[in-house]
């Protein structure tokens, strides 16, 4: 279920990250598509894990992918919205 849910995510973040290039966000784009769908990679390799110890360590790879996301999207709308109120205030 999770690995299902991985893998869509990793789809949208693929289209998203094509939005961003069309719009010259260059930086943008290639960081969020490495973070994104490498969070579907993260999880599949946590079935894989050799002991408890390694189970919880790649469980908390994903986890840091996930906020890494939340971080560039927030980052990346306020960016935005900054940039059209200084459009306005010109």
């Amino acid at each position: 279920m999770i690995e299902e849910k991985s893998f869509a995510f990793a789809l949208k973040i693929i289209e998203l990250s094509k939005i961003l290039q069309d719009k010259k966000e260059f930086v943008f784009a290639n960081q969020i598509l490495r973070s994104g769908t490498s969070i579907g990679a993260n999880i599949c390799e946590t079935g894989a894990g050799q002991s408890k110890k390694d189970f919880i360590a790649k469980n908390g790879d994903f986890i840091q992918r996930s906020k890494r996301n939340q971080i560039l999207v927030a980052t990346f709308k306020r960016r935005k919205h900054t940039r059209n109120r200084l459009k306005r205030l010109s």
